[in-house]
C-alpha cells in the first residue's frame, strides 16, 4: 500500500470521527449513515478512478496509454524447452487505455545473475481494454541445461502501435 493510501484513510477516519462527535447530538443516525458511505467510497473509488482513466486517455497511442500490473515481478517463470531454448512465460493484468493494438514487450532482470537477453514479443491488444495475458518470451543463445527459476523480472514496453 502506498504511503497517500495510508494517510488518506487515516484523515477519512478522523473525519468521520469528528463529523459524527459533532453532529450526532442534533442527527442520531449520523454514524451509521458515515460508515455506509465510507465503505461505498472504498469499493465506487477505484471504478471511477479506472473509468476516469479511460476517458482522459482516449485517444493517446504511445506508452502512456498502455500499463501493466505484476505482482511484485514475479509472475515471470523461466524454464527450458526439448530444444534448450531458454523461455520466460511473464502473467500480468494489461490496461490499454488508448488506441493502441500492438505492444512489444521485453522482459528486464532486477538482478541478471545467469547472463540471460531475452528477444521482444509483440503483444496484440484491442484498443480500450483491459485483461489478463500470458506472454512466452525466447533466448536462443543459453546453452545450460537443467534451467528452472524464478528471477525477479519486471517488463519494459518497447514500442506501442
Amino acid at each position: 500500500m502506498h504511503y497517500p493510501n495510508i494517510i488518506g484513510i487515516i484523515l477519512l477516519i478522523i473525519g468521520i470521527t469528528g463529523a459524527v462527535i459533532y453532529i450526532r447530538p442534533y442527527y442520531p443516525k449520523i454514524r451509521s449513515r458515515m460508515i455506509l458511505g465510507s465503505i461505498a467510497f472504498l469499493f465506487l473509488a477505484p471504478v471511477a478512478s479506472e473509468k476516469v482513466m479511460f476517458l482522459i486517455k482516449h485517444d493517446a497511442a504511445n506508452e502512456s496509454s498502455f500499463i501493466y500490473q505484476q505482482l511484485e515481478g514475479r509472475d515471470c517463470h523461466i524454464d527450458q524447452n526439448e530444444e534448450n531454448v531458454s523461455r520466460a512465460e511473464c502473467k500480468f493484468t494489461y490496461y490499454n487505455y488508448g488506441k493502441a493494438s500492438e505492444i512489444t514487450l521485453k522482459p528486464v532482470f532486477v538482478l541478471n545473475k545467469l547472463g540471460l537477453e531475452f528477444e521482444p514479443t509483440t503483444l496484440h491488444v484491442s484498443p480500450h481494454s483491459k485483461g489478463n495475458a500470458s506472454v512466452l518470451f525466447y533466448e536462443p543463445k543459453w546453452t545450460e541445461s537443467d534451467l528452472q527459476t524464478y528471477e525477479e523480472m519486471k517488463l519494459e514496453v518497447l514500442k506501442v502501435k
